[in-house]
């Protein structure tokens, strides 16, 4: 059985999509207690910032007609930051998971080619990720590795540009939808974030976020986020509340082969935009590819839970 974790203990950010890439994902990070008027969310982690993240997954796939499969996952990551004279570096190395369910052997294969493996994220001074190394070797560990049949199933998403695509999508999402908005409680703001499908898509879609409340985790001064996805605008009408509905005017539903639905909460010090924990529902409309039988309509549940295992700065 998968071991189950307890305790509050910090998450970061949605991973690469994949099995094998949640092992790599960008992290996320939090702390709590009463904000300042006027406080806004920043990006300053302190320099030797280290912890290990552990996220558990479910993901249903259901074809209709009650066809369903479901699989579990749990995968451990760990995270330094390094503080530079124009940004940071951060650097993930993959601990190693357990996946279950079915195909579970295969995925469970591709976890164990990337144990160990590490990305280092160089973030600049405003923020933002301008550039990703450690890539070569993840895709040379998986070709060398994987049997060709594989490797064609998944496509692009372990191309470079798949990879980089990925890790700014998680970027922005975890850190530059937060960055100079506010934090103090009642705070609404709607963003756009991007996310990779299993079927190695990138869909676009809304998402509305609100500061419901202040929150002591591990010492550290924190607030929770609430917030709720959709593509067609008009479905988070209900979350904003009629006072925030004019943060919808001129927004449009985001068209395309697949539709995103979901909500989550995130508990994050906005002092430094590190979590303390986080949990996403998300259901995913979509077309996938099946042997024999081409592309068939599914919906795909996920529920993730992340947990942080902070360490003392090095």
């Amino acid at each position: 059985m998968m071991r189950q974790q307890s305790g509050s203990r910090p998450a970061f950010g949605r991973c690469f999509g994949s099995a094998s890439l949640a092992l790599l994902c960008l992290p996320a990070m939090a702390q709590a207690g009463a904000q300042e008027e006027g406080a806004t969310f920043r990006f300053e982690p302190p320099d030797g910032t280290r912890y290990v993240v552990t996220s558990n997954t479910t993901q249903v796939l259901d074809f209709g007609q009650g066809r369903t499969t479901s699989t579990r996952s749990e995968f451990n990551v760990r995270y330094s930051f390094r503080k530079l004279p124009d940004g940071y570096s951060v650097t993930s190395r993959a601990l190693g998971g357990v996946v279950e369910g079915p195909g579970a052997e295969g995925k469970q294969f591709m976890v164990e080619v990337l144990k160990g493996a590490s990305l280092t994220y160089k973030i600049d001074d405003a923020g933002r990720l301008v550039g990703v190394s450690g890539i070569e070797e993840v895709g040379r560990r998986l070709r060398e590795t994987l049997p060709p049949e594989a490797l064609a199933a998944a496509g692009d998403a372990f191309s470079e540009e798949s990879m980089i695509a990925t890790a700014r999508a998680d970027w922005e999402g975890e850190v530059l939808n937060y960055k100079d908005r506010s934090s103090t409680p009642g705070s609404v703001w709607l963003a756009t974030e991007h996310y990779l499908l299993p079927t190695s898509d990138m869909v676009e879609f809304h998402v509305a976020l609100k500061v419901t409340g202040e929150q002591i985790v591990g010492g550290k001064e924190c607030v929770r986020v609430e917030f709720k996805y959709a593509s067609d605008p008009v479905e988070l009408r209900g979350f904003l509340g009629t006072e925030h509905e004019s943060l919808l005017s001129g927004k449009k539903s985001f068209r395309g082969g697949a539709r995103m639905s979901g909500r989550g909460h995130r508990i994050v010090d906005p002092r430094t935009l590190l979590s303390y924990g986080q949990k996403i529902e998300r259901v995913i409309e979509t077309t996938i590819a099946v042997p024999s039988r081409g592309h068939m309509p599914v919906s795909i549940r996920q529920d993730e839970t992340y947990w942080y295992s902070h360490q003392p700065a090095d």
